[in-house]
């Protein structure tokens, strides 16, 4: 009985230990957002660890690469019209407000909140 309970004891710990290491991951779906369990593995960087100071790394090797680039004046080109305003259309709806989704509620037992 002890080596039963013992036993059991070890496999919750176990249990107890792994789902420390994990998380829920939110995934979209066509249905919508879904919440996955991912094991992290206890030892992985985060992603946001793994890309500290890359943005500050980059904008300092692009001014050693070309000190120069402040006394270029000229204006950039390269893009027509319709497609800067194509670009620019798209960037200001990303800031419209979308409408939320409905929601349902489920009345099980009779009981309303």
């Amino acid at each position: 009985m002890e080596k039963r309970v013992t036993l059991l004891l070890g496999l919750v710990a176990m249990v107890v230990m792994a789902m420390g290491c994990a998380t829920y991951m939110p995934v979209e779906t066509e249905r919508g957002t879904t919440y996955r369990l991912i094991e992290n593995g206890c030892c992985d960087a985060t992603r946001v660890a793994v890309d500290f100071g890359t943005s500050h790394r980059l904008a300092k090797f692009n001014q050693i690469y070309n000190p120069d680039a402040e006394k270029n004046l000229e204006p950039v080109t390269g893009m027509d019209g319709s497609t800067v305003e194509a670009v620019r259309e798209k960037y200001n709806k990303g800031f419209e407000k979308e409408t939320p989704r409905p929601v349902y509620n489920v009345n099980v037992g009779g009981i309303v909140k």
